[in-house]
């Protein structure tokens, strides 16, 4: 809090006239309903003229006045960007906390989104983070590419400082943003939550994509964290609680554990749980190419597919678990597929799919159970091969994005042995409803080309066939499905086809051309 004050001081010291006791008091018992501030120039820094930049729009917000030309920030302010060009941070100068330089330093409750339904980038200009979100202060980004953070420390985009914080991205972006330590996209110690977003080409040592503190939790809905790289553990995210639903983590390294995912808890009541979401084309040189769980706590898959990772990658012999690496906690997994993933030590592959200890609720393919894993549980339903005879679960090798609000997924073909192998009763989430869609936001249960003309829902995040779910409710709404109530709501809080949503789509899907997806 202390920071927040100081901000506050410095700028009513700037001020020409000074307001009476009375009508301070006066103006602090009103009702605080949030303005809207518009930026009308793509111009950084605190300049004496009639335009609002962005950084003086934010210190209109922080210090709820009217300050450099911009309108009066009232508590939970608006800023809306009237260009859809470039605002790139200019003004050098790292580990300044009052906004005057570097990155943009939030103090009080903020969105920020367009003026118009044009996406619109924010460039961190490799000079410093992009937002540091200050004690009590929650940011909401709507619309918004942040790109070329680079900072020392924590969070090369986006850095929440505390857990009375908050950060919401809807339909944003963030990419080719690092930083040293923790948290190359996102360095977050308060709830973060993602919807209908991309990060993509983080770079840090502990989260290349996402970085969480072990009490924060991160919430992952129609959102995708690509390309990104850890020197250490956690290529993708690190993250101790965590719910991702109809989401994907693909295409990330870790030079040691968790390519993908690395679950680092410290408490039984920690879990990472992941709904009708792909873990895919993840490498890690040590162990865990998808997924790693080195905690007390759980990490649970429901109707999920963790396929093509690898572990091992540099092949010293020093690592296992293509598809996940349980060292301590627990692994529950329910209606899933896991095949095509590799363990490269040398020799030969040791334990591509899994190793550890893996409780089955029933219904999962594994292609090789081979050195150190063990299945118990409800095992009489799963499908399982081994190292000498393997089980193909036949699906495309190259990740694209499927239905109009899906995120990328690895398709089942008509042969496969996933199709109409789930739950006979309809695939279960983690509270025991049943899922209305898969991944792709298609109908969950539907008859697939085997023969028969009884519908039962595919393993794994794809159903094969199935058209697009219709209805308010089709997302679970009534089923209990808390993270779906938000995008039921529709209107201006969750737009169901925002133009923004296919531009940010269109954009990662050119990054990540030619780099792979197919083989």
């Amino acid at each position: 809090m202390f920071e927040r004050d100081l901000f506050r001081a410095v700028h009513s010291a700037k001020r020409f006239v000074l307001l009476s006791l009375t009508l301070t008091l006066a103006a602090v018992s009103l009702p605080m309903h949030g303005a809207e501030i518009i930026v009308n120039t793509t111009s950084d820094g605190i300049v004496a003229d009639s335009r609002c930049t962005l950084r003086e729009a934010i210190d209109s917000a922080n210090a709820d006045e009217a300050l450099h030309g911009c309108t009066e920030g009232s508590g939970h302010d608006t800023i809306l960007l009237a260009f859809s060009g470039d605002h790139a941070i200019t003004v050098a100068g790292s580990n300044e906390d009052l906004n005057q330089t570097g990155d943009f330093d939030v103090y009080d409750d903020l969105t920020i989104r367009p003026q118009s339904d044009s996406l619109v980038r924010i460039d961190g200009n490799v000079l410093d983070r992009v937002f540091e979100v200050f004690d009590g202060a929650d940011l909401r980004l709507e619309g918004i590419e942040l790109r070329d953070g680079d900072t020392v420390g924590f969070g090369g985009c986006i850095f929440v400082r505390t857990a009375t914080s908050k950060l919401e991205l809807r339909s944003s972006i963030l990419s080719r943003c690092r930083s040293t330590l923790f948290g190359g996209g996102i360095s977050s110690e308060g709830p973060t939550t993602l919807v209908d977003s991309f990060v993509n080409s983080g770079e840090s040592a502990f989260g290349g994509g996402i970085y969480m503190s072990s009490s924060s939790l991160l919430t992952l809905e129609r959102s995708e964290v690509l390309n990104s790289y850890a020197t250490a553990d956690g290529g993708a995210i690190h993250a101790s609680n965590a719910w991702i639903d109809s989401s994907s983590v693909y295409f990330s390294l870790a030079d040691r554990d968790g390519g993908g995912v690395f679950m680092a808890g410290d408490s039984l009541s920690d879990a990472v749980r992941f709904v009708n979401s792909t873990i895919a084309r993840n490498f890690s040189k040590g162990d865990g190419g998808g997924l790693f769980v080195g905690a007390v706590g759980s990490l649970e898959l429901f109707s999920s597919t963790v396929a093509f990772n690898e572990a091992d990658t540099d092949m010293d012999d020093a690592g296992d678990g293509g598809g996940f690496y349980v060292e301590s906690g627990i692994l529950r997994t329910r209606n899933t597929a896991f095949g095509g993933n590799a363990d490269l030590s040398a020799g030969g592959s040791e334990a591509p799919d899994c190793f550890g200890s893996v409780d089955s609720l029933g219904h999962n393919l594994f292609s090789v159970v081979g050195f150190g894993c063990s299945i118990t549980g409800m095992t009489g339903s799963d499908q399982a091969g081994t190292l000498a005879s393997p089980l193909d679960p036949v699906l495309d090798t190259c990740l694209e994005p499927v239905g109009d609000f899906g995120t990328s997924v690895l398709s089942p073909f008509p042969t496969s042995p996933l199709l109409d192998a789930g739950e006979p009763a309809g695939c279960q989430g983690p509270t025991g409803e049943i899922l209305a869609m898969d991944q792709s936001r298609r109908e969950r249960i539907w008859d697939g080309p085997d023969g028969d003309t009884v519908a039962t829902c595919d393993i794994g995040s794809v159903e094969f066939g199935a058209p697009e779910a219709v209805g308010i409710f089709a997302d679970g709404f009534e089923s209990g499905n808390l993270m779906a109530w938000s995008s039921s709501l529709g209107g201006s809080l969750s737009p169901r086809r925002p133009v923004w949503k296919d531009l940010a789509r269109h954009r990662i899907r050119a990054l990540v051309e030619g780099f792979g997806g197919c083989e």
